[in-house]
């Protein structure tokens, strides 16, 4: 066991599983010791995870593409259409799935039902108190 923890890349799978058990932990803990925190509180400490999301959602995309662009830039042309075809495929069943799902949903939900309509709030933020500096600079990122 020593050897396999020994290695970098073990070592480093095993210190980020670790983290993210670690980060449960003390966040089950700390809902736990502290229940009524104020929303602006969770957000203010929610903010660098939210941060870091939004990052790599912006990292994502395009690290795929040019990754698909240099894959078939290497491929050969039969065994692009071979694959070109398993895409198509894949592609058609996903939106389809997206489809399906979306009208479940909606049956479901019903967004935009008038009963919905009735029953929604003033729009005040926390009790009516107005967004600040801090806020704006926050919606920046």
């Amino acid at each position: 066991a020593r050897k396999w923890i020994q290695k970098s890349d073990n070592l480093q799978l095993l210190l980020m599983i670790l983290a993210v058990v670690l980060g449960v932990v003390l966040g089950g803990l700390i809902k736990f010791m502290v229940p009524n925190i104020s929303t602006r509180t969770a957000t203010l400490v929610g903010y660098p995870g939210e941060l870091l999301m939004n990052m790599l959602k912006m990292l994502i995309i395009p690290l795929i593409v040019s990754t698909l662009i240099s894959g078939l830039a290497t491929m050969d042309t039969k065994s692009c259409g071979k694959i070109g075809v398993w895409a198509m495929g894949y592609y058609i069943l996903t939106t389809m799935l997206a489809v399906v799902l979306g009208i479940i949903l909606v049956v479901s939900i019903h967004p935009g039902s008038a009963k919905i309509k009735l029953h929604r709030g003033t729009g005040t933020h926390e009790g009516g108190r107005k967004p600040g500096t801090l806020d704006a600079f926050l919606d920046l990122f």
